[in-house]
């Protein structure tokens, strides 16, 4: 685990609130989470009980305490709508590099059913819709 496969410019919505985060579709993770710093811009930092904290450690990326959770509304990837509530697990990072501010596992791969797209070479979701643009 952690080698970076892709990099992603994230819109998340909460209520009213939006924020984004430059996010890393990780090689083998399986929990998707967001930096404390973002979570907390959308106001959606939940404490989970039982929930005392998990150290992830992601190999040439850094190492995270995983301690609550954020569900967003939506979110925007690459000019298309995912319609769908999520949960993001929420992470102080404790080392490494602050490249990133979401990582992208397994979990959401599947959820939002993201592909690489062979001739954009961009990250795209089967379920998303295209964002119509202010200019059309």
């Amino acid at each position: 685990m952690g080698r970076v496969l892709a990099t992603i410019l994230l819109g998340m919505f909460k209520g009213e609130r939006f924020g984004y985060a430059r996010a890393a579709v990780i090689d083998g993770l399986h929990t998707s989470f967001l930096v404390k710093p973002v979570a907390e811009d959308l106001k959606c930092v939940e404490r989970v009980e039982g929930l005392e904290g998990v150290s992830l450690s992601i190999e040439g990326v850094g190492n995270f305490l995983l301690d609550s959770v954020c569900v967003i509304d939506r979110a925007v990837l690459n000019g298309y709508e995912i319609p769908y509530s999520t949960v993001f697990h929420v992470a102080r990072v404790l080392s490494g590099s602050r490249d990133y501010e979401a990582y992208i596992g397994l979990d959401l791969v599947r959820y939002w059913r993201l592909y690489l797209d062979p001739v954009t070479n961009t990250v795209r979701s089967a379920v998303g819709r295209r964002v119509r643009s202010l200019l059309e």
